[in-house]
């Protein structure tokens, strides 16, 4: 079966950054009934290899009288009535961001073995109960998207006709062209897999300027994940960059370079005052080592329960930020 023809389809799970389980720093969060009531959900796991082996769930329905879970319609893409499973399937897992309301891809499984009812997997449990999934595939086989790069929105029922609804499970086969957006995306994130992590080797000229060399690095950083970027340092508006992905992402981007290591940077009244009106866009590309081999650090800018701000990394790092006040001291006429 050509990669283009294998069957897709598409499981709408809990918001989380790495899906290995629940850390502190990272919980699952959503709009389903059993992440409401438990704080918790089989697919915080889903990212998690076992054996070499990845398993995938999404928040199906449970009837209690048989024990069993709803059932995925394999039918519709591709599995005959008494298929029990479909083999080579491309599972793309969604989320909707509780931080700026869209929906985007999150990870995916290519080459997965999808079956019709979830089944069980004995040597995993999740709060000492019983551990579901409905897809497997070889742990090399599957890839969850960082959070700061993930880009490609999954359009609503509410937004485009066709587009996913409550249910967990969704085909994408009522928008036409999708599934093959969806297709060139995941192929084109996976042949740049190696090159789409921090550009830190990237050398250049040592006699450019520190910040320069930092929106070169993030220019190039972004492009990579497919990003149009325009420049707008020159225009006074707050930030440096503007990223337009065509999965429908745009991202205003400050960008700061540094000579040595330690991440410590200043902002612009403007900036600062930017940053907060649209922190659900607003991304800080902190470049360090940017004489010699640029280490780029991507920070995304949350606003807490309590008002304040914080910028935070894919890894759990977290700037905090610290307002002053300053002046100019000059001669008096």
């Amino acid at each position: 079966m050509a990669e283009n023809d294998s069957p897709m389809i598409f499981f709408n799970i809990g918001w989380m950054v790495n899906y290995r389980g629940q850390t502190e720093a990272d919980r699952l969060r959503g709009d389903f009934k059993y992440i409401q009531k438990n704080g918790t959900g089989h697919e915080q796991y889903n990212f998690l290899p076992t054996g070499g082996w990845l398993f995938g769930y999404a928040p199906a329905k449970w009837n209690e009288d048989t024990d069993e879970s709803t059932r995925i319609n394999i039918d519709r893409i591709g599995a005959n009535p008494a298929d029990d499973h479909l083999e080579g399937t491309d599972v793309i897992f969604f989320s909707r961001n509780p931080d700026d309301g869209n929906a985007y891809i999150i990870g995916w499984y290519r080459n997965a073995t999808l079956y019709r009812k979830a089944r069980e997997l004995p040597k995993r449990k999740i709060d000492g109960a019983r551990f579901f999934y409905f897809a497997k595939t070889h742990a090399d086989d599957g890839f969850c998207v960082p959070q700061s790069k993930r880009a490609f929105i999954i359009p609503s029922a509410h937004q485009t006709k066709g587009g996913y609804g409550q249910s967990p499970v969704w085909y994408g086969d009522k928008i036409p062209g999708f599934r093959g957006k969806v297709r060139k995306y995941i192929s084109g994130f996976n042949k740049t897999k190696a090159a789409i992590a921090a550009p830190k080797s990237v050398n250049l000229e040592a006699k450019l300027l520190v910040e320069q060399n930092a929106v070169d690095a993030t220019k190039a950083y972004y492009q990579e994940l497919g990003f149009k970027v325009k420049s707008v340092e020159k225009d006074n508006c707050g930030w440096d960059l503007t990223a337009k992905h065509p999965g429908g992402v745009k991202l205003l981007i400050e960008v700061k370079g540094l000579s040595g290591q330690q991440i410590s940077v200043q902002l612009t009244p403007n900036e600062y005052k930017t940053l907060k009106e649209r922190h659900d866009d607003y991304i800080l590309a902190i470049c360090t080592n940017a004489l010699a081999t640029p280490d780029l650090h991507i920070f995304m800018i949350r606003k807490q329960n309590d008002g304040v701000f914080i910028a935070c990394d894919d890894d759990g790092n977290i700037l905090e930020f610290v307002e002053s006040v300053s002046a100019v001291a000059q001669f008096r006429e």
